[in-house]
């Protein structure tokens, strides 16, 4: 064995007190940024999470004036049609009780027919289905016009302006018995604000025509709601950041407005989780949630699970929930 083997090794010499401490102090400190960033980071993400809810708040609530201003003008126009024409009209009226028609009647909301008994209605002395009242009085205002009769089925429209989809007349069709419509107007009560009139929904005022107390019949003037159409027109083209959208249901759940769905009911859509969506939207009426929906995956081969937030309010004026 060599002289430099047989040596020993010298050994390192120990960590002095302040490089401890400078050590532990620096782990401390990188510790403390680690968690402040991280706080921050928190916060940072939270502030921005509630400045887009707020904001999304912001935007439907400011629909509500535009809305609320639509609805009280659209109301007091057809308030001021009928209470300048529904008098003249009504007196004029009179019903032949010896003369007895039948007719086949069709439900506007079913489609069921149902034949009923109905006496002659007469405007001027002349009968009201020869439709003169109702298309000069339409052609002189620009709304729609209909002479209704009650009968046991509801109110059946004997003469009016309105048109159905094949362009024929809308006559013997009726509002059923269950019609706020109706129940109103058996009251002996003018019914005024909205109602649909064969699937599409008008602003509208319903004059009871009575006789001793007892409701015969109704006259109607309406204006199909293009002022609504516009609202729904410019949501479709709001968006909210890059994926977000409007879309309105009404209280049957019913899509109003959607990019995919409009038209179809969708009450019983459910979420990933089987979570009713729109029985919630329905329930609590103005609100927000967040749900957990599944979308096609960017092969369109399989689906993925996404994190999706909506936030609602209620407008009872159109029964919209937007």
């Amino acid at each position: 064995m060599s002289l430099a083997e047989a040596e020993p090794k010298p050994k390192s010499a120990p960590m002095s007190f302040q490089k401890k401490l400078t050590f532990v102090f620096s782990l401390i400190s990188f510790l403390g940024l680690l968690i402040s960033t991280f706080i921050a980071s928190y916060f940072s993400q939270n502030l921005v999470s509630d400045s887009i809810i707020n904001s999304m708040h912001e935007r439907i609530v400011g629909l509500k004036s535009t809305i609320e201003v639509t609805y009280q003008d659209n109301l007091e126009r057809q308030k001021q049609l009928i209470q300048n024409w529904g008098p003249h009209v009504i007196a004029e009226i009179s019903f032949s009780e010896a003369s007895l028609d039948k007719k086949i009647v069709t439900d506007q909301v079913s489609g069921e027919k149902q034949e009923v008994t109905l006496q002659k209605m007469n405007w001027h002395g002349q009968s009201i289905e020869n439709h003169n009242l109702v298309d000069q009085l339409s052609k002189d205002t620009g709304a729609a016009v209909t002479v209704l009769q009650y009968s046991e089925v509801g109110l059946v429209r004997v003469s009016t302006s309105v048109r159905k989809n094949d362009g024929l007349r809308a006559t013997n069709t009726f509002i059923p018995k269950d019609s706020e419509v109706v129940k109103k107007l058996e009251k002996g009560e003018m019914f005024l604000g909205r109602a649909q009139v064969l699937g599409k929904w008008y602003m509208t005022a319903y004059q009871p025509i009575l006789k001793e107390g007892k409701l015969l019949g109704a006259f109607f003037m309406g204006q199909y709601e293009t002022s609504y159409e516009r609202i729904k027109t410019y949501l479709r083209s709001e968006k909210i950041l890059k994926t977000g959208y409007f879309y309105v249901l009404d209280s049957r759940g019913v899509m109003q407005s959607h990019p995919t769905l409009e038209g179809k009911n969708a009450m019983d859509v459910t979420d990933a989780d089987g979570f009713f969506l729109n029985k919630e939207v329905i329930s609590k009426k103005s609100g927000q949630m967040k749900y957990r929906w599944l979308v096609d995956t960017k092969d369109k081969k399989d689906k993925e699970i996404v994190e999706k937030m909506a936030i609602f309010h209620y407008f009872p004026e159109m029964d919209w929930y937007v």
